[in-house]
């Protein structure tokens, strides 16, 4: 068979081979587009449910800067200006919360403060003291020497916004009432319990501190 021909006749053997694997491929990839597309969400309260159980959503930690958002400077006093995030929205902004610039240390989480030189804050959730009503310790170092202390409480529940496509669910964590100040590097031991939050004697505190929850 002369050489030219035989060369040809391998050329459309292989397109053949190519796009009888395109045909098997594409209805496949259809099919995963379809069941990706069709998957059913998972529901607002179980979600909810999650939060309250694990202080997660969607299997991820809290992000720390979501609680970072409750601060407001030590020379300013009275109520926070921010009282409520989106957690749910918040799941789903991975650019803003991005899931590699949370550490954990010691039982905290961490994240670096706007840039490498301005210090970390970071929190470690102590658990419910509630049905929905979450006790959270953090720390704020602002790039110097002192390591500041507050205790902060979050109610969380449903709520359902609203955008140009319509209503949708949120998860939201609320500020239950002002933080405790606790200061720099208190060592006081803090017990949660049902009805109530002990906090224990340190160098600020000569006695407990018996936080009441009803």
């Amino acid at each position: 068979m002369n050489q030219s021909i035989r060369h040809r006749i391998m050329g459309s053997e292989k397109a053949l081979l190519v796009l009888l694997g395109l045909s098997l491929l594409i209805p496949g990839l259809a099919r995963g587009e379809k069941s990706a597309a069709s998957a059913t969400p998972i529901p607002v309260k179980q979600l909810l449910q999650e939060v309250n159980e694990h202080f997660t959503i969607r299997g991820k930690p809290i992000h720390p800067r979501l609680v970072e958002k409750f601060q407001t400077f030590l020379s300013d006093s009275g109520p926070p200006a921010v009282v409520t995030v989106d957690l749910l929205a918040a799941a789903r902004l991975g650019n803003e919360y991005y899931d590699d610039d949370v550490k954990r240390r010691e039982g905290f989480l961490e994240v670096k403060k706007d840039g490498e030189d301005k210090g970390e804050f970071a929190y470690k959730w102590l658990g419910t003291v509630r049905p929905g009503l979450h006790v959270v310790e953090t720390f704020d170092n602002g790039g110097g020497t002192g390591i500041f202390m507050d205790l902060y409480f979050f109610r969380t529940s449903i709520g359902t916004g609203q955008d140009e496509k319509g209503p949708y669910d949120q998860v939201l964590m609320t500020l239950a009432r002002t933080p405790v100040i606790l200061g720099d590097r208190d060592d006081g031991a803090i017990k949660v319990e049902p009805g109530r939050v002990i906090i224990g004697r340190s160098r600020y505190r000569e006695k407990p501190v018996i936080l009441q929850f009803k």
